[in-house]
């Protein structure tokens, strides 16, 4: 079945190209900075008004304001998770590859020592295969 986080990084792959991504991440950034604003604004403006804090409806206020945060934050951490889980996938699949090559080199060495054909130019040349491969 996967991990909790498969269903939403299926979502953002799946629903979200990477320009709208970038889009989301920004709306989830500023729904976050405005969520963590609006309620202070709201004891400023009470404050202002002479209002008492025991007459601010602090339930008309954070609610709304837990429910955007954790919108926001549900978002931007689909979002990154994807593109690490992206990122990942490259990742290690250029680590398998140059490790593969890396065990085939060492092999064909390995050979050409025990036949005594192994000369400088043939180290060097396999040592600027593998590295060179693999910028």
């Amino acid at each position: 079945m996967g991990d909790g986080n498969s269903f939403w990084d299926s979502i953002v792959e799946k629903w979200l190209p990477g320009s709208l991504q970038e889009i989301v991440g920004f709306l989830a950034n500023l729904g976050t900075i405005s969520g963590i604003l609006y309620p202070v604004i709201c004891i400023i403006f009470a404050m202002l008004r002479k209002q008492r804090l025991e007459e601010i409806p602090w339930k008309d206020i954070l609610f709304p304001v837990f429910i955007l945060l954790f919108v926001s934050t549900l978002l931007r951490y689909s979002i990154k998770a994807s593109n690490h889980r992206k990122i990942q996938a490259i990742v290690s699949t250029n680590y398998y590859w140059f490790s593969r090559d890396y065990r085939n080199a060492i092999n064909k060495l390995e050979n050409e020592y025990k036949t005594n054909a192994l000369t400088e130019e043939l180290l060097h040349g396999e040592v600027k295969k593998v590295i060179w491969k693999f910028p």
